[in-house]
C-alpha cells in the first residue's frame, strides 16, 4: 500500500516518510557497490527510490549492516572503509513515481 503524503523542505529534499524527521540520503556500500537510501536522522533504509513510498517497506539501517557482516556489534567499525555518503534525494528524483501513484506533496518551510 502506498502512502498518501511525502514532506520536501523548502530546499526541494524529501523528509522521512515513516518519522517525518530528517532528509533522505544516498549511502553506497563500498564492497558492494549498493545504493540504500537512509534517514539521517531514525536511520530507517530502503532500497530503491519507489520503496520510499509503500508503507511499512523500510528496514533499520544498522541491523541491515549487522546482519550483511559489514559491522560488529563490538561498535570499533570504520565506517569509512564501509560506506560513502551522497546528495540527499531530491523531488526530482521521484516526481514520476508521485505523480504514478497520486502521492499529496506538503512543502515544509
Amino acid at each position: 500500500m502506498m502512502i498518501k503524503y511525502i514532506e520536501v523542505d523548502s530546499d526541494n529534499l524529501i523528509i522521512c516518510p515513516e518519522l517525518h524527521d530528517g532528509r533522505i540520503q544516498k549511502v553506497f556500500l563500498k564492497k558492494t557497490n549498493q545504493v540504500l537510501l537512509v534517514c539521517e536522522e531514525c536511520e530507517w533504509a530502503w532500497f530503491s527510490l519507489e520503496e520510499l513510498f509503500v508503507e511499512k517497506s523500510c528496514i533499520d539501517f544498522v541491523t541491515y549492516l549487522e546482519d550483511e557482516g559489514y559491522i560488529t556489534t563490538e561498535g570499533s567499525n570504520d565506517w569509512d572503509s564501509i560506506l560513502k555518503y551522497g546528495d540527499f534525494v531530491k523531488f526530482d528524483e521521484v516526481k514520476d513515481i508521485v505523480e504514478k501513484y497520486g502521492i499529496r506533496v506538503v512543502v515544509i518551510e
